[in-house]
């Protein structure tokens, strides 16, 4: 009897392990170095290898000049960097389709794409670390390149590397992509000359896709580029590129024939725009978008400062074409309102607004702290049915305001000393003002001695992660509320991280996580939904 048992046993581990190993509980690192020539064959080859789980380490400096395509549920880590090689040969990938009765071929040369991305695409890549340079290298047949370039790419995370000089887009995702995340890319000097050589630093046509924390610098056309619908984006920043710094543009593609797109119920949380030769944030609808466009619905909470075109700017110049109910919290100051050579404009420094004879902006709502722009503060001379409240704060001249038809601009007066309600307001005056406490002092987000995360805050477990006090004695944690109150305080020594529970504590607003400890004191914003 004990021996028939015995076997059952055998039997039943032999099975557990047989499927352990189809379902690749073991996974296994491929690790890859330079061959300082072309490393493409041979990462390409690595990638094919790979199944569910697999991990591929890049250790070094890599050249390719042939297109790397990853598959699904793997991870991909980079420490070095992958340059495109001169007189590559990379394959056109993009997003292909009819819209109405319009052909859209967005295809081009790219670097790095996912397997199958005409037909199912991949999903469960896990993309982090390096440096992605472009060198501004064009194809072999001399069209530019676009570095990482997703068509059908879904629930995927892309987090923690630089790009930089492709000569034409370094990061896009495409009209199939969703429920992707990305986070922490630092993304710059796309495209070869300011014109027809443009290139944009991070572009989103897909939806419901996450971005965190990314940084949009010195591209010869936008800097980020969110063609999508229900994508959210907090703390993202552009800054100093050649065109807008956030690009709304509503078409699907870039050519000289195409489709109206919808931009509709994106969220942007806490971000800025500062330093472009375009608009900060440009929502458009121009003569060359498709007809039927929308621009709907979305919330733009940001800091729009020093652009040369409007801080914001709504446009809708096409027939058929909607831009109604958007929702704005900004701090608009010193913008100039000029076009890109330099001409005053009738926009805005401010919020602007323009629209066409058989079109419309209508519904613009919210809030805004808006001074010292040229032209006007707040332009609505073309809007219909918007409700906007202007905070002036004490100090700063009035707002210079045009209101056309059937729109409401209030200017309501306020000091820092003040309850604050609206973010702008809070933005303006800076931390240590919102929160009457001169010994709480904000870090800048670089300063990454002190990481929180989820933020915003979505569930009840908050992860503090403190580097720089692991080896410090009686740290104090505390988080604070808008009103200066503190709502949570915890001492602990020695701790590299920690995990609060939040359940009861934190509602839906913005919060500050102070850690002090020794002679050192970090403060991070934190959102909760």
């Amino acid at each position: 009897m004990k021996s028939h048992k015995l076997k059952k046993t055998f039997s039943f581990l032999f099975f557990l392990l047989i499927l352990g190993f189809s379902t690749n509980v073991f996974s296994t690192t491929i690790t890859l170095t330079p061959s300082g020539t072309d490393d493409a064959t041979q990462i390409q080859t690595g990638l094919n290898s790979m199944v569910s789980g697999d991990i591929i380490q890049l250790n070094g400096d890599f050249i390719i000049k042939k297109t790397l395509y990853l598959p699904s549920n793997i991870k991909w880590i980079l420490t070095g960097s992958i340059s495109l090689g001169s007189g590559s040969t990379l394959d056109m990938v993009g997003w292909v389709g009819t819209v109405g009765a319009v052909s859209v071929d967005a295809r081009r040369p790219t670097g790095i794409a996912e397997k199958n991305w005409n037909t199912t695409g991949s999903s469960g890549i896990d993309m982090a670390g390096g440096l992605y340079d472009g060198i501004y290298v064009n194809n072999s047949d001399g069209k530019r390149i676009r570095f990482i370039n997703f068509v059908r790419v879904t629930n995927s995370n892309f987090h923690d590397f630089e790009m930089k000089k492709a000569s034409d887009d370094n990061f896009t995702l495409g009209p199939g992509c969703n429920n992707n995340e990305c986070r922490n890319i630092v993304s710059s000097l796309a495209g070869l000359t300011e014109g027809a050589e443009s290139g944009n630093a991070l572009t989103d046509k897909g939806d419901h896709n996450k971005w965190y924390d990314c940084i949009a610098k010195d591209c010869t056309s936008d800097g980020i580029t969110p063609k999508c619908s229900y994508s959210e984006f907090y703390r993202c920043i552009a800054d100093g590129n050649k065109g807008p710094g956030w690009g709304m543009y509503c078409r699907l593609d870039g050519g000289s024939k195409d489709a109206g797109t919808n931009i509709d119920n994106n969220k942007f949380i806490d971000c800025e725009a500062m330093n472009n030769k375009g608009s900060g944030f440009s929502f458009n609808i121009s003569s060359t978008c498709g007809i039927g466009g929308t621009i709907r619905n979305n919330i733009v909470q940001a800091r729009c400062y020093n652009n040369q075109e409007s801080g914001v700017r709504f446009r809708n110049v096409m027939p058929e074409s909607i831009v109604a109910n958007n929702q704005i919290d900004l701090l608009c100051y010193g913008n100039k309102g000029l076009n890109t050579s330099g001409s005053a404009t009738s926009n805005a420094g401010g919020l602007g607004t323009e629209n066409g004879t058989n079109s419309a902006v209508t519904g613009i709502t919210g809030s805004m702290v808006s001074y010292g722009n040229s032209a006007y503060d707040v332009n609505l001379g073309k809007a219909t049915g918007c409700n906007i409240t202007v905070y002036r704060p004490s100090g700063e001249s009035a707002p210079t305001l045009k209101n056309g038809t059937a729109n409401t601009i209030p200017v309501v007066n306020f000091a820092c000393s003040d309850v604050l309600t609206a973010w702008s307001q809070q933005e303006y005056c800076g931390v240590t003002a919102i929160l009457g406490n001169n010994d709480l002092h904000f870090n800048n987000d670089k300063d990454k001695s002190v990481n929180i995360y989820p933020n915003p805050l979505t569930k009840s477990t908050l992860t503090i992660k403190m580097d720089d006090f692991q080896d410090t004695s009686n740290v104090q944690v505390n988080i604070v509320n808008l009103l200066g109150q503190s709502v949570y305080q915890r001492s602990t020594n020695n701790a590299a991280k920690l995990e609060i529970n939040t359940s009861g504590i934190l509602k839906e607003s913005i919060y500050f996580v102070s850690v002090e400890g020794g002679q050192s004191q970090v403060t991070r914003k934190l959102v909760v939904n």
